[in-house]
């Protein structure tokens, strides 16, 4: 029950905002509450006269309203159950039979009759107020329909509902909310009276004759409820994450005597739970592949940007340097730490519709936020690489789906996809890396390093490109989890004697000699891009036979250029030879620091260009 008292503990501090549309459109709602999308709001006077309607806009966060529900109706699929206020056409309109199809006529009027007894209850009791019985004496009269025909907001066709829809919904599902004028308190919009808010929770709380018991959450005597919210992922609208309903099957049978004795919650705190959850994934929720994954610090007021940190965040202010990425996260980090409690907790959950009835934590993690927000910046000062953006180099760290992608994905038309079940285990364990500080798995290293050293499996530049960056980031973070050392990742290395990385070197210079000799308007690939699986392999035998073919390309360049390559080649093979006289031990295959040094080398060339040395280099 870890995961509901931090749920409970969320909704406590953040009770202020219990009823109040944010910036983002969301809505916490109060206990015996939820948040429906209304499609038509009706204004009435005090005594339940109808003045005006109006439709409101599907796409307008000013249609999500907040209103009563009951356990059953909250939850309700095929039955009747009427929401005590707020409802459908089919359940309020007291002539919706009138002018629905022969077949629907006698359930209408069944829907209506139940709904309105329920409201009529509510009105006579001692937790209502004028407004509520304004609405009553309205519905009462069974006029709505017709007096949203006359408004022009219902359309009928030989006095039955034409075929046309309200903000994309028919007319049985349209929600329907009031506007009352003249109500002794002076707030017209019913769904913003605080009085009808908690005279509704207290009348609820009143009229339920409910079996008391030990809640599991807070520990403490309160109604025992089995009928919990559903709609906690607006695309499995129908999954729960309590339920226990199936008493034929293994449930809980062979455990347990009856459901009770599996869990025992308090009606209260499972409308706080679900309702801080269901708030908690829409304000901030990130979906990947069909699971759900948000990040909160249950004991503060909920903040954006700690999902942010962990998601990935997006920054339009690029950096160039690895000095200036540290500096820049730094300051995020170093910002973030002021406004921390260091007592505070921080959670990461992950959820899944596991069948359309049940939804399922399929990952679940807590942890103090300073070592949460110093994981975080471990994370990302050491998985960082260069990138192509607006054709710029910049550094910045991976996504996690691009991580993925990179290594498993399957190129489309445009981009790397992967498969569900892969992309949804492989996306977990990276975000255990990253939160756990375990070591990147050494598969998923060898699975870039197979896929950027194979370019011609790619129709996309693009796409091996951001597969190489990826690997290469990744590649640094192996060095450095596995105790090899810290590998000064953005700058070449000229100190390096490694012999894989002088070959990636090495690869590199090849690859640019070429491309240099060729006309801009030839995009073919290189000789060195084309055997770079061969390289790989065979690096000595690769490099003499890239070298006989380039021996072309090395007169069309003139004399200071055709210096400078061989120059950098000299200076890479007498490297090599040194650490590596035996010709057998130069031929073995290269391990995955080739990339690094190939990239380096290159992207050595690129920072060149940009001084300007490239007119030593020009072509004749």
């Amino acid at each position: 029950m870890s995961l509901f008292q931090k749920l409970c503990e969320t909704y406590d501090e953040n009770i202020g905002a219990v009823g109040k549309l944010d910036e983002k459109g969301n809505i916490l709602s109060a206990v015996s509450h939820k948040i429906q999308d209304c499609q038509i709001e009706v204004t009435i006077d005090i005594n339940g006269d109808f003045l005006s309607a109006k439709i409101l806009d599907k796409d307008d966060s000013e249609s999500k309203t907040m209103i009563p529900v009951t356990e059953s109706s909250a939850s309700r699929s095929s039955g009747i159950s009427p929401h005590p206020l707020v409802d459908t056409l089919s359940y309020i309109a007291g002539d919706y039979s009138k002018y629905c199809e022969k077949n629907d006529r006698a359930r209408s009027k069944e829907k209506f009759d139940t709904y309105i007894f329920m409201l009529k209850v509510w009105g006579e009791s001692e937790f209502s107020n004028d407004k509520i019985i304004a609405i009553y004496k309205y519905l009462n009269k069974a006029e709505l329909i017709s007096d949203l025909a006359k408004s022009g907001i219902v359309k009928l066709k030989d006095n039955l509902f034409s075929r046309e829809k309200i903000s994309g919904k028919p007319y049985e599902q349209c929600y329907v909310r009031f506007v009352v004028y003249g109500s002794s308190n002076g707030i017209n919009e019913s769904w913003k009276d605080s009085d009808i808010i908690n005279l509704y929770i207290k009348y609820y709380e009143h009229s339920q004759n409910k079996q008391k018991g030990i809640c599991y959450i807070s520990g403490k005597e309160d109604s025992i409820t089995e009928n919990h919210p559903k709609g906690v992922l607006r695309y499995a609208f129908g999954a729960k994450l309590i339920s226990a309903n199936d008493n034929a099957n293994f449930t809980y049978r062979g455990r347990f005597v009856d459901s009770s004795e599996a869990s025992s919650v308090g009606y209260t705190d499972s409308q706080k739970a679900h309702s801080a959850l269901t708030w908690l994934i829409a304000k901030q929720g990130v979906i990947k592949k069909g699971r759900t994954y948000v990040c909160w610090c249950p004991g503060s007021k909920v903040k954006d940007d700690i999902s942010d940190l962990l998601f990935g965040f997006s920054d339009d202010d690029y950096v160039y340097s690895g000095e200036e990425y540290r500096d820049k996260l730094t300051n995020l980090i170093s910002g973030r730490k002021k406004e921390l409690i260091a007592s505070n907790d921080v959670v990461i959950l992950g959820m899944e519709a596991a069948t359309t009835g049940r939804l399922s934590v399929v990952y679940y993690k807590e942890l103090l936020e300073s070592d949460f927000l110093n994981r975080i910046y471990a994370w990302y000062n050491s998985v960082k690489w260069y990138f192509w953006s607006d054709k710029k180099q910049i550094i910045k760290t991976p996504d996690n789906a691009d991580i993925i992608n990179c290594a498993y994905g399957i190129e489309g038309e445009q981009f790397l996809d992967t498969a569900d079940k892969i992309f949804k285990e492989q996306y977990q364990r990276i975000l255990n890396c990253i939160i756990n500080g375990a070591r990147i798995p050494k598969d998923l290293i060898d699975s870039l390093f197979e896929r950027a050293s194979h370019p011609a499996d790619f129709k996309k530049h693009y796409n091996h490109e951001k597969i190489l960056s990826v690997a290469c980031a990744l590649i640094a973070k192996k060095y450095l989890d596995y105790g090899k050392g810290e590998y000064e990742t953005m700058s070449l290395d000229m100190e390096n004697y490694d012999r894989s990385y002088l070959f990636g070197r090495l690869l590199a210079v090849l690859e640019r000699v070429e491309k240099t000799a060729l006309s801009q308007d030839i995009t073919r690939e290189t000789n060195a891009i084309r055997l770079q699986p061969e390289f790989v392999n065979k690096p000595m035998y690769t490099w003499n036979l890239i070298e006989q073919r380039l021996n072309p390309y090395f007169s069309k360049l003139n004399p200071g250029s055709r210096k400078y390559y061989k120059d950098i080649i000299s200076e890479i093979t007498g490297k090599l030879m040194k650490n590596n006289p035996s010709r057998v031990e130069l031929n073995k295959k290269l391990s995955d620091t080739y990339l690094l040094g190939y990239y380096l080398q290159r992207a050595d060339f690129y920072k060149s260009n940009k001084n300007n040395i490239e007119k030593m280099e020009e072509s004749v």
